[in-house]
């Protein structure tokens, strides 16, 4: 069941606007039967916009539209923020497991998916910002439990850093650690180093610079906090196990002394992508962390 959408006030003039949405919606379907295949295409994409703004999908935050999904009802209110350029879509059935038992939050970033895509260069603040007006804006219940795959793990912590008070726990999957690009490009060899820093300084599909959302991150101070950091195993078996993935399991355990109140559970059974090859195991993290929050 989704989240309330909008205020008293603001549902009356919803109301109102719907029958003018509709006629504008006629209107248009009679306009494109008789505009060039282009011009169709460009007018079903603002159709399909307008509608998803008047049904709370797409929602406007600093100035941009993000893309929003809301299940569940009541606190506290399980946020999702995926990994680079990954759509909402990457939780799979994730949401719709935890909204049985609390308030979800699944939304794209600026510059992925149905999200408005920006012309300058992001960081991790920049969007720690967006999630709480965000969050802000949809009346989700407080307190929050993020959680991050990737690069939304730096993300997340981010976030608790700044609103300490707001977050009750944290799920960290096989999550991004702020040395982890400088550590990464000094085990490649030189002729791969320049455009990987390319690509982790913002010429990447979502257009963030993951170098400066390191700094940012590596600034954070962070105080006790449930936390849960799920690190991908599988890899460990493998013969060719090389500096780089050594490397990541290094900086892995380092999250956990970083994280006041935390502890780490190697998922032996996956790869990068814990909650495709083991949902079940962040089905079970989401819920221990909501169990702590309603005993605070």
């Amino acid at each position: 069941m989704s989240l309330p959408l909008q205020s008293p006030s603001q549902a009356g003039i919803r109301h109102l606007i719907i029958p003018v949405i509709f006629l504008i919606l006629s209107v248009s379907g009679v306009l494109l039967a008789l505009a060039p295949e282009r011009v169709i295409k460009g007018g079903e994409r603002r159709i399909h916009r307008a509608w998803m703004i008047l049904n709370g999908k797409l929602v406007l935050v600093n100035g941009h539209y993000l893309r929003v999904e809301r299940k569940g009802r009541g606190g506290p209110t399980v946020v999702f923020d995926s990994g680079l350029s990954q759509t909402h879509s990457t939780w799979g059935s994730i949401p719709d497991e935890v909204a049985g038992k609390a308030s979800v939050i699944v939304y794209e970033r600026a510059g992925v998916g149905e999200s408005d895509h920006l012309k300058t260069v992001g960081t991790s603040s920049r969007i720690v910002d967006d999630l709480h007006e965000l969050l802000e804006k949809t009346g989700a219940p407080k307190p929050y439990i993020l959680v991050g795959h990737s690069f939304g793990g730096m993300n997340i912590r981010l976030f608790a850093s700044r609103y300490p008070n707001e977050v009750s726990g944290l799920l960290l999957i096989d999550a991004s650690h702020e040395d982890q690009f400088v550590r990464y490009a000094e085990l490649m060899p030189s002729d791969q180093r320049a455009s990987y820093l390319r690509h982790e300084r913002g010429e990447n599909l979502e257009g963030v610079n993951m170098l400066a959302s390191g700094r940012e991150v590596r600034a954070a101070r962070f105080g006790p906090i449930p936390a849960i950091i799920l690190t991908a195993g599988a890899d460990r078996s493998k013969t060719a196990f090389d500096d780089r993935e050594r490397a990541h399991l290094d900086l892995q355990s380092e999250l956990v002394k970083r994280l006041p109140g935390s502890r780490q559970i190697i998922a032996e059974k996956s790869g990068h992508f814990i909650q495709k090859d083991q949902p079940e195991l962040v089905v079970k993290s989401i819920l221990e962390l909501a169990g702590k929050t309603g005993r605070n």
